[in-house]
């Protein structure tokens, strides 16, 4: 049991030695730290066989692709249950988009009957937030999106597990921590020296004005230490700033997440400052833990659950220029630091799914 504030929340156990799964996201790159790293590797690993079904090709040519099945962006919701009519009945569905509970009368009617929807956060409050819904729209599409999700689980058996405890509040959801894949965690007690006093800083993830990247630049502009922005970016604003960065802020493209232990060497602090949304308060967010598990000093926002966590080595801002100097002059005047294994431990992605 995990407990915040007082109120404790079932964390969910994934034994999936016995089932096969069918792990099916159409709206997110294929490489996605979550469905990919985290689900689909571990299930490999760990189950009968693990299908995945995607709108993307493999990040790298190893990539085995008996396991793989590419949906066309093209009439998605039709490519896909053509696709599934093939499948075995009995694997489990992991479904990652809020969209694909709209097939699950369709997945039941071919007889599917094992359905395990992840999610990633409270869509709910998300929805009203979208800026590509119609602000009048945005009530009535979450209402429905709520509608849809309780009746999923009252007649087609639909489990649900997020990182989000407001969801787990609300639909007596399974809590599991929002981690990256083990294969990124240092695995060892170290104790880190800085050589210098002047650390250098990174991001990794995508480069949004919602996750402050825009007041980063801002901020590095004029100081001297090293700013590494790793990841793709989905923000015109932002693509304009980057064409005209300042020696001391190097832009790294986006890479395939196979690679990342090599960035995460190029700085010692991390970022991850989002603007405190509705439902930025709630889930955890996977960069911390990257950050934390690869022994890197954390500056972040204030987000309410972060804060509960009670992580080594995090420090908070505000989110405006001199809140984030004031922390970076901090920082800088640390000689060194420690990371406990036994700390990493507490937030370990124990990787054992209930599904019988």
């Amino acid at each position: 049991m995990h407990n915040c504030k007082n109120k404790k929340y079932r964390v969910a156990e994934f034994s999936v030695s016995d089932h096969g799964f069918i792990n099916l996201s159409i709206l997110h790159k294929f490489y996605d730290t979550r469905v990919y790293f985290r689900w689909q590797l571990f299930l490999e690993k760990n189950s009968k066989e693990a299908i995945y079904v995607t709108c993307d090709k493999p990040p790298n040519d190893n990539f085995d692709y008996s396991r793989l099945r590419v949906c066309s962006d093209k009439f998605k919701m039709f490519n896909l249950i053509k696709i599934l009519k093939k499948l075995n009945k009995d694997y489990v569905i992991i479904l990652h988009d809020p969209i694909l509970l709209l097939l699950l009368p369709f997945l039941f009617f071919l007889g599917y009957k094992n359905f395990v929807f992840d999610s990633h956060e409270d869509v709910e409050k998300d929805i009203l937030i979208k800026n590509y819904i119609p602000r009048f729209l945005r009530k009535f599409v979450s209402f429905v999106y709520m509608i849809c999700l309780k009746s999923c689980r009252i007649f087609f058996k639909l489990k649900i597990i997020s990182p989000s405890l407001c969801v787990c509040n609300k639909y007596d959801a399974q809590l599991v921590y929002n981690l990256p894949s083990q294969d990124i965690l240092i695995d060892e007690n170290q104790y880190i020296n800085y050589k210098n006093r002047q650390k250098s800083f990174g991001y990794f993830g995508t480069l949004t004005k919602t996750r402050s990247i825009d007041l980063l630049i801002d901020v590095f502009k004029n100081r001297s230490e090293k700013l590494y922005l790793i990841g793709s970016i989905n923000d015109d604003s932002i693509k304009h700033m980057v064409k005209n960065l300042p020696p001391n802020i190097i832009y790294v493209n986006d890479i395939c997440l196979d690679e990342a232990k090599e960035y995460f060497d190029l700085f010692d602090v991390g970022f991850c400052i989002p603007k405190l949304s509705l439902i930025a308060h709630d889930a955890l967010p996977v960069k911390i833990f990257e950050y934390y598990y690869m022994n890197k000093l954390i500056i972040s926002s204030k987000i309410d659950v972060v804060k509960n966590f009670n992580i080594e080595n995090v420090f908070f801002t505000e989110l405006d220029s001199k809140s984030i100097n004031t922390v970076i002059d901090e920082i800088n005047n640390l000689d060194s630091a420690v990371f406990s294994i036994d700390n990493k431990n507490k937030y370990r992605f124990e990787e054992q799914l209930c599904v019988d």
